[in-house]
């Protein structure tokens, strides 16, 4: 069984408001349904603090580490599941394209590229962590190992 994070359609809202606000830009553009919801990639990158917040909330998120084992291994975020990068598109055959995901590595480079990957195979809610565990544990986060 995956450990799974829950995150509410507010949490997602918030997401998409914080990259706005922050002046991050999106290769897709997100448009709105009927009732207004966005429908889309919207939310291409998060900080960790954001990222954090979501991991405290109610609906359903997958966090996916894109690092090497061995970088998993040493330290990663709790309930984060490992999927390195060069294995991602294989991996995520198997995943719900409705599921929330946020991507996270050591520095943000290789997670903006699995984020890519994702978003290119059809994923719509596909995010990645802007500084990645470097950043995630100079905020003082907690980690396991």
């Amino acid at each position: 069984m995956r450990p799974r994070f829950l995150l509410p359609s507010l949490t997602i809202l918030i997401l998409v408001l914080a990259v706005v606000v922050t002046g991050c830009s999106s290769q897709e553009t997100a448009s709105e349904d009927e009732t207004g919801a966005a429908t889309g990639a919207a939310w291409e990158t998060v900080d960790v603090q954001t990222a954090y917040d979501a991991l405290g909330s109610t609906a359903d998120a997958q966090i996916v580490d894109v690092r090497e084992p061995e970088e998993y291994r040493a330290e990663h975020i709790a309930g984060a599941e490992l999927f390195p990068r060069q294995t991602l598109g294989d991996a995520a055959a198997g995943w719900s394209r409705s599921a929330p995901l946020v991507l996270v590595c050591r520095s943000g480079n290789r997670s903006a590229q699995g984020r890519d990957i994702l978003l290119g195979a059809g994923y719509p809610s596909v995010t990645s962590m802007a500084g990645g565990m470097n950043d995630w544990t100079a905020a003082g986060y907690p980690t396991q190992t």
